[in-house]
This record gives structure tokens, C-alpha cells and sequence, in this order.
């Protein structure tokens, strides 16, 4: 009886292994969604095929702005590349509006994601002695001396000596810029930071003159070389007046974190790339992710995700996170691919204590930029 016993026991445990092994046969083999903001590098596609394992790859989507990109590398098979053009406040407002709330703030915490402050950037404050290269060259046109043009002039000259004097404590938060620049622009300001609309919108300049201003030339000499340069004055002052109106803002690129968002809502790069549909996207993200009925309906969820640490990385991890969290299904695969520089050792081992697997990459050039967001770990 008592071998009659222990072989049906056997042959319990037999079938209950058997059919443990087909479940996770299944599990390993579900489908898997990727979104890669990482660096191409020579290794990477390998390293993603290990990172997903069995999985079915049904769709994977990269960010790919110039700088991700690497002479003759080939992306992960199918992958779909995302490439927003982020500039502008309105842009940048409207991303960091997602990481906006009480449940975001402590996700963060938890997983030791640095959300960007805004701050006032001083290194465009600096360029604006180039801004005054721009005022000058108005003020020496024969069109400018009356009427709109000359008020213009004086106009961007205010704003420019404004904009140099302010400091840190004066502009406090985002309300206190966009008083600050209420004051010199029209309201609509930040949507009309274009260089073909930035001094005609902004300040006032007829277009006539504002497309001669724009291709003005501006010489200087380089005083160790002795070598003169020659740039219109569209890349030499215009672009730094546009930067300067958008000079309160968070610190460090979000690029990645945009892209992720297109990537959600939209099969393939939309045709409308334009500050507006990009802001649009955002706020409707943020809309569905804030509703009290969210299920994820619409949205492409990505199962796995490779980041190189940076901070737009980071918080594309923080908002995967969440999406996934709220809809309570299986937990979120992160890949973080890392230099091998010694210094990023505790944030490699901090990822590791949160679930994610580390790939520390010899090709990976983002040393410096990586540990500004992660040196706090």
C-alpha cells in the first residue's frame, strides 16, 4: 500500500511539475513591448536580446535624438524611432506637468528618481551680451529710427538689460517668470519662439526687417587665433533671444521622456511635430494618467525598458512605473545601461536593490551626464 501511495505521490508531483513547467513556459513567452532610450553602442543589441529573454517581441520603439545615434550601428529589429524636436517653454511645462502630483513625488522617492528643479539658467544669461549685438545692428538701420521699429528696438534693449540684472531669488518659481516676461512680450509669448516669429510677435519688429535683421552678418575676431568668424545674425543673436525667453525652466534635457510619450499615444512618429501637437500630446497623457477611470486603453505600455541614466532616462523609468503600478499588472523590466566609470558603482548597485538589471557598457560616453543625475545615489 504504501509503495501504491508514493507512486501515485510521484506521479502527482510529476504532473504538477509538468504543468508548473508549461505555466512558465508561457510566462517566459508572453509578449514583450520595448522602449529603448539608451545609447547604440556596439554591444546593446545583444545585451537586449538576453534582457528579454523568450519573449515575444511584438513592438519596440527608441528615442533616438543625434546624439543616441552611432556611425554604422544598427537598431533592435522592427524598432520604430522617435525623434520630438523639445524646445520651448510650452514643451517643457507641459512634461514636467506629468511628474506633478502627491503619488509621483513619492514614487520618486521610492525609487530614487531625481525629479529636474526649475532654475534660472545662467549660462544664457550670459549669452545675452550677443542679444546686445542684435540691438545695436536694429539700431543703425534707417528703418528703425521711427515708428514700430524704433519702438521695437527699444523694446528688445529693455528686455535684454532686464534679463541680465535678474537673479535666482527673483524669480522664484514659474509664475514669477512669466510676469517677468509678460512684461516685455505680448500674451502668447511662448508659442511664438520661433525664429520667424520671435521678434515680430515678441517685440515688435515689421517682417521686413525682422528677415533683414535675421540675416545680417556679424564678424568677430577670436582674440588667442586671430581668426574672424562670420555668422548671421539669426545663429550669432536671434537663437539666444529665443533661449533667453525660455531661460527659467527645469535643468537638463527631457528628451527622452517627450519621445516616450509620442511613443504611448502614437503608432508612429505623427506628421505634426509642431510645438503645439507635442504639448497636446503631453497634456492629454497627463489627462488620462490623472482620471479616475484610468485603464490604459489607447495607450502602447511598454513591458521592458532600457535607459542610460540620465535624468530624461530617469524619469522615464519613474513614469513607466506609475502607468504600470496604477493599472496593477506585472511589474516594469529595466535594463540601465551604464559606463564602466567607477563612480557610477552605487548607482548601478542602487538599481540593482530596485529590480532592475545593470549593463555596464565600455562604449557608453554619458559618464559626466549620468552621474550629475545619479550622483546622489
Amino acid at each position: 500500500m504504501a509503495a501504491l501511495v508514493n507512486k501515485h505521490a510521484v506521479l502527482a508531483i510529476g504532473t504538477a511539475a509538468a504543468i508548473g513547467a508549461v505555466v512558465l513556459y508561457r510566462h517566459l513567452r508572453r509578449s514583450a513591448r520595448l522602449f529603448v532610450c539608451g545609447q547604440q553602442t556596439v554591444s546593446l543589441n545583444s545585451e537586449l536580446a538576453g534582457f528579454v529573454g523568450m519573449r515575444t517581441v511584438t513592438s519596440v520603439k527608441a528615442a533616438m535624438p543625434p546624439f543616441n545615434r552611432r556611425e554604422s550601428m544598427q537598431l533592435y529589429a522592427g524598432t520604430v524611432e522617435f525623434n520630438a524636436p523639445v524646445f520651448g517653454p510650452s514643451i517643457l511645462n507641459a512634461t514636467m506637468a506629468l511628474f506633478d502630483s502627491p503619488e509621483m513625488a513619492a514614487l520618486a522617492a521610492e525609487l530614487g528618481v531625481r525629479v529636474p528643479q526649475y532654475q534660472l539658467s545662467t549660462f544664457v544669461q550670459k549669452k545675452a551680451a550677443k542679444v546686445k549685438v542684435l540691438v545695436e545692428a536694429a539700431r543703425a538701420r534707417a528703418d528703425c529710427g521711427a515708428g514700430a521699429n524704433a519702438t521695437a528696438v527699444e523694446n528688445l534693449a529693455n528686455f535684454v538689460a532686464a534679463f541680465e540684472k535678474l537673479t535666482p531669488a527673483s524669480v522664484p518659481d514659474l509664475k514669477s517668470w512669466r510676469t517677468f516676461c509678460d512684461g516685455h512680450c505680448p500674451a502668447g509669448w511662448e508659442e511664438h519662439l520661433h525664429f520667424d516669429h520671435v521678434l515680430t510677435f515678441c517685440f515688435g519688429f515689421e517682417p521686413a526687417t525682422a528677415k533683414a535683421l535675421r540675416v545680417q552678418k556679424h564678424s568677430e575676431t577670436d582674440p588667442k587665433t586671430g581668426r574672424v568668424e562670420t555668422k548671421d545674425l539669426e545663429n550669432y543673436s536671434v537663437r539666444w533671444l529665443a533661449k533667453a525667453l525660455g531661460a527659467y525652466g527645469p535643468e537638463g534635457c527631457l528628451g527622452d521622456v517627450v519621445n516616450l510619450a509620442l511613443a504611448m499615444l502614437h503608432a508612429a512618429p505623427p506628421a505634426d511635430m509642431s510645438e503645439g501637437a507635442i504639448v497636446f500630446t503631453l497634456s492629454s497623457l497627463k489627462e488620462v494618467l490623472d482620471g479616475p477611470t484610468f485603464s490604459g486603453d489607447g495607450l502602447w505600455i511598454p513591458t521592458h525598458l532600457c535607459h542610460d541614466g540620465e535624468s530624461d532616462d530617469t524619469l522615464s523609468w519613474l513614469l513607466l512605473e506609475r502607468v504600470r503600478r496604477k493599472l496593477g499588472v506585472e511589474p516594469l523590466r529595466v535594463l540601465a545601461q551604464l559606463p564602466t566609470d567607477a563612480r557610477l558603482d552605487g548607482a548601478a548597485a542602487h538599481f540593482v536593490r530596485k529590480g532592475c538589471a545593470v549593463f555596464r557598457d565600455d562604449d557608453s560616453r554619458n559618464a559626466e551626464a549620468a552621474l550629475k543625475n545619479l550622483g546622489h545615489l
